[in-house]
């Protein structure tokens, strides 16, 4: 039982790690939404032992940012 637990749980951060790092801002959406989600994502993978320092999420905000049609964010 605690294996197959364990199993899960894995699946379920590495889903999660999924979700933070390919997250995108959509075009119009508003930045204060995007990164109260990004937020909520990170505040999760803290609670599962996978820590993000405040750097790495400063980065990961500015790699999100949407780009024009010249690639200019």
């Amino acid at each position: 039982m605690v294996a197959w637990y364990e199993v899960v749980k894995r699946k379920d951060e590495d889903t999660l790690r999924n979700e933070f790092y390919t997250m995108k801002m959509k075009h119009g959406q508003q930045p204060s939404l995007f990164i109260l989600e990004l937020e909520e994502k990170r505040n999760k993978l803290e609670l599962a032992g996978y820590l993000i320092s405040y750097k790495k999420f400063l980065e990961r905000i500015l790699k999100a940012l949407p780009v024009n049609k010249d690639g200019i964010g």
